[in-house]
């Protein structure tokens, strides 16, 4: 009788040196700089310690190529450059995923890349260069929060 006793704190210890499968978190950090590109990054980069451009508008989609996609929730960076955006998919961190990462304001230049979704311990590094996002409408104010994939607007 004492085996069902042990059975269930023998699980419940086992369960507890299991790793965690705990949501994972997209972050990174943008910065402005002569040519705009999204790349994958240790977290100890020394461009990471440059200063950072906020209210930049991050979107990110997982396998951005199939039919299957799943556009994540947008985020926009802080006053230092950083953000973070949650990606919920089963071993998102560990397995690979393919992700297309698109960053924007109106007054630079769009920052576009499709990429491996960086595991964990790696971090974003998005540049921006000076220059008009023409993908924008600057009488809009709620324009950097549409839909980024709906045709351009006309601008007169």
């Amino acid at each position: 009788m004492n085996r069902p006793r042990l059975a269930l704190p023998l699980a419940l210890t086992a369960l507890a040196l299991l790793p965690a499968c705990g949501a994972y978190e997209l972050s990174g950090k943008v910065i402005e700089g002569a040519a705009s590109s999204v790349q994958v990054v240790a977290p100890d980069d020394r461009r990471l310690t440059a200063p950072g451009l906020g209210g930049i508008l991050v979107q990110a989609t997982i396998d951005p190529q199939s039919l299957g996609r799943k556009s994540l929730a947008p985020a926009v960076s802080s006053a230092d450059g950083s953000f973070n955006i949650g990606v919920e998919e089963f071993g998102a961190g560990t397995l690979e995923y393919e992700i297309s990462v698109v960053a924007r304001h109106e007054r630079f230049q769009p920052s576009f890349q499709i990429l491996p979704l960086p595991g964990r311990g790696r971090v974003l590094l998005i540049t921006m260069t000076r220059g008009r996002d023409h993908d924008i409408d600057p009488h809009d104010p709620l324009q950097p929060w549409r839909n980024l994939s709906a045709p351009p607007p006309k601008l007169n």
